[in-house]
């Protein structure tokens, strides 16, 4: 027994021993162990996002499509099958490799640094272009520091802005954000980034004009909230919703013009979309490689006597049954899709049509019923709000948005 214990008690100081190790990074104490702490862990990062990418790339080859203006089920099938889809992954190198590139501009000046300062000035470019003048900090809790002025260019105005940007670790994650004022207006850009945990980006005017996205990257889940001001004092608002637990995007527009988008994916990409607009028709997108009952497809989507799919010979859709249609076949290069548009009224939309059984076909196992995307875009705003909460502001209330901002300046 006693063997027994000690055996335990051996394995509890190992686990312990483990647990430090992973969660204690080693404190940098010059500026130029931090710049090379923290550009490694950047490159790392980067280097991880692009292989599972690389996985998802096939290579470009010359394109295969045939003459015959008829390509069978089963051939579309063979290639639509080996597609995989990356909707809702986070491409990490948009919003990371400036910092990245940043960081190793300051590598490379430092390069032959043998000093243990941990404060630098000089001149560096920007992710606009520019060559400005960055002072650069290591702080006492090893956090790296970069603050810089720089101007705001859309070709036509001009905002000058003050700018920081800060890294660092917490709880072993590593975290990057940037703060910009643009005091002329009182504008804010915000950007933020926490390893294995959230992207969030903020862009402020007015109560009227601004933007908030965020990405959870624990749930692959993103929202995001855009309020826009017109010339004519009209404000209307965008949100978009990606729910990776039921594989859809929403995208709901109120305002003047009030939209509402529905788009349902699954490994190989998208496979239904559903458009409706306030007192307007219906808009419906089916990949009808998702859908069984026909045996070949016409690959001529001009011709409009014979473009469609096809059952012994014969044409499903007829003339007045669908907007058009859209298709895409070339197999060494991964490439197979065919889809249908269809435009109806509202008291037109049935089951019958959404499981496309109206024109002989069954589509996607009968999972999209009119229930069903009632129940998708009634609960999107509820569910996207559930990400438009952070650091106890709520986003949605554009009246608590400044003083958020005026907390992160004060910091």
């Amino acid at each position: 027994m006693k063997k027994i214990g000690v055996f335990v008690l051996f394995l509890c100081l190992i686990t312990a021993l483990a647990a430090c190790e992973e969660t204690n990074k080693e404190e940098p104490k010059t500026i130029k162990e931090a710049v090379s702490l923290y550009y490694g862990e950047l490159s790392e990062l980067l280097i991880e996002d692009d292989e599972k990418r690389n996985k998802l790339t096939s290579t470009h080859q010359e394109s295969t499509i045939s003459d015959d203006k008829f390509i069978s089920r089963e051939t579309l099938l063979d290639v639509y099958e080996t597609l995989d889809d990356d909707t809702f992954d986070v491409n990490l190198s948009m919003y990371l490799s400036y910092y990245q590139r940043l960081l190793n501009q300051l590598r490379l000046k430092l390069e032959n640094d043998t000093t243990t300062k941990k404060t630098y000035e000089g001149n560096l470019e920007t992710n606009q272009g520019t060559t400005v003048l960055f002072k650069v900090t290591l702080t006492e809790e090893g956090n790296l520091v970069f603050d810089y002025n720089d101007v705001l260019s859309n070709g036509k105005d001009e905002n000058a802005f003050v700018a920081s940007i800060k890294m660092g670790f917490d709880d072993n994650d590593f975290y990057l954000n940037e703060l910009r004022h643009i005091e002329e207006i009182n504008g804010y850009d915000y950007f933020e980034f926490i390893e294995q945990q959230s992207i969030h980006q903020i862009s402020y005017s007015n109560e009227n004009n601004y933007q908030y996205k965020a990405d959870n990257l624990k749930t692959n889940q993103y929202a995001s909230l855009l309020v826009r001001e017109d010339f004519n004092k009209n404000v209307e608002s965008t949100v978009v919703w990606i729910n990776s637990d039921n594989q859809t995007r929403t995208t709901l527009r109120n305002g003047i013009n009030q939209t509402r988008q529905l788009a349902l994916y699954n490994e190989h990409g998208m496979v239904f979309t559903y458009a409706d607009e306030l007192d307007g028709p219906i808009n419906l997108w089916f990949e009808l490689l998702e859908a069984t009952g026909w045996d070949r497809a016409y690959f001529d989507t001009s011709d409009d006597l014979n473009v469609g799919v096809y059952k012994d010979g014969l044409r499903l859709f007829s003339e007045g049954q669908y907007k058009d249609f859209n298709s895409n076949f070339d197999a060494l290069n991964k490439q197979a899709s065919y889809g249908v548009f269809i435009e109806l009224a509202e008291n037109e939309l049935s089951n019958d049509i959404l499981n496309l059984s109206a024109y002989q076909l069954a589509f996607y196992d009968n999972k999209v019923t009119k229930e069903w995307v009632s129940s998708v875009l009634d609960g999107a705003y509820t569910e996207a709000s559930s990400l438009m909460v952070y650091q106890d502001v709520d986003f949605t209330k554009a009246s608590t948005i400044l003083a958020f901002f005026q907390a992160l300046t004060n910091e």
